[in-house]
């Protein structure tokens, strides 16, 4: 039977007018859970299940990570999300895709690493010059006397950050473009990185070639779900693994160029890259891939990649979380059931609101519409 949304809870503009003043994502987060909080029923209890989890503490930042209110964006919600939501579908309905139960303990054997830039770079460089763009395009001054205000010491540090999470969470994105991090991305596999690969705008990768480098101890990667399946199919899966991989050792030493013989390799080889992107990709490609609908192998990996940005900036760090954070609503189509509970799904959000709206014109009342945000009122 269908769900559908309760409309008899108190008026929620006090709160649909405090989303207009928010100075954080965490607190647009808050803001918008408190909207939908009183329009959508309670959840029923639901199986629990462990999915990947964030890397060092429960909330993905590292234990040394300075802790403000930024720092904390969504990830409460992220990590009970990931540790607590069901595999997506229902009844007896088998899992959608191989997930591990506890990457946090169980070795992937894949590594992010931050190569540049360091921590002390970040810290008297980064925030400064965003800050510059920012003040730039509403500032007579000329850039390089704001940004030698900013790494002086002359404009507070929480000036800047302030500046830089508004302008951020105003979507004025190419002030984050002018910033850039490089990482070394080892021990993921070709699946993974055609996935990866596919980001553009932004960003630059080199990739292990499989027709340059010989691959002389070939090494892949077992799902979870075949790890933990009957003995028999985890055999067949692993022979056919070894057999692939032992075809194309036999394929070189019979004077096949490693561009040919490669043709046998599965996806589950491992590789390795170097990924740079600037800071506007990386938070578009975390709210991407942190999304619990994205394959449980990329979202660990940006689970690593996020815990990198935390050791040098929790508050750069603290915009990297699933797109739903900072919507207020999930847009997902395979979540229409909810059963990723991080933030009610859109088309329950706007049935919510139209049956309360008829309501009110029932009753002969007209809802402050200029309240909404202008994007969800041509669906009213």
């Amino acid at each position: 039977m269908k769900r559908r949304c309760s409309i008899g809870r108190a008026s929620i503009w006090p709160a649909m007018r405090r989303m207009d003043s928010v100075s954080s994502v965490a607190g647009w987060g808050r803001a918008t859970s408190e909207v939908w909080g009183s329009l959508l029923p309670p959840k029923r209890p639901r199986k629990t299940i462990g999915l990947p989890r964030f890397v060092g503490c429960s909330a993905g930042m590292p234990a040394d990570a300075s802790t403000d209110s930024s720092a904390a964006v969504g990830t409460a919600a992220y990590t009970r999300a990931v540790t607590d939501s069901p595999t997506p579908g229902s009844g007896n309905r088998r899992p959608r895709s191989a997930t591990p139960r506890s990457p946090a303990t169980r070795d992937l054997g894949m590594r992010a690493t931050l190569l540049f830039p360091t921590r002390e770079i970040v810290e008297q460089y980064y925030v400064p010059l965003i800050y510059t763009a920012c003040r730039t395009c509403y500032s007579e001054l000329e850039p390089q006397d704001i940004f030698e205000r900013a790494t002086s010491g002359r404009v507070a540090a929480e000036k800047q950050q302030e500046l830089v999470r508004r302008v951020i969470e105003s979507g004025h994105g190419s002030t984050i473009e002018h910033i850039v991090f490089t990482f070394a991305i080892s021990g993921v596999t070709r699946t993974l990185s055609h996935q990866l690969v596919r980001h553009r705008a932004g960003l630059a990768f080199d990739q292990q070639s499989q027709r340059y480098v010989k691959y002389k101890e070939p090494s892949y990667m077992v799902p979870g779900t075949v790890s933990d399946a009957d003995d028999e199919l985890r055999q067949r899966f692993e022979e056919q693994l070894a057999g692939s991989l032992e075809v194309y050792e036999e394929l070189l030493e019979a004077g096949i160029p490693g561009e040919d013989a490669r043709f046998v390799m599965p996806n589950a080889t491992r590789t390795n890259l170097v990924m740079t992107t600037n800071l506007r990709a990386l938070i578009h490609m975390s709210g991407l891939r942190l999304c619990t609908m994205a394959q449980w192998e990329i979202r660990r990996l940006f689970q690593l990649i996020r815990h990198e940005i935390f050791t040098v900036s929790p508050f750069l760090g603290s915009f990297l979380a699933p797109k739903c954070v900072p919507l207020g609503y999930c847009d997902e189509d395979r979540n229409r059931d909810e059963h990723c509970p991080i933030r009610p799904h859109k088309d329950n959000v706007l049935g919510a609101w139209a049956e309360k709206k008829a309501a009110a014109k029932a009753a002969g009342k007209d809802l402050p519409a200029k309240d909404l945000p202008a994007k969800d009122l041509p669906a009213l």
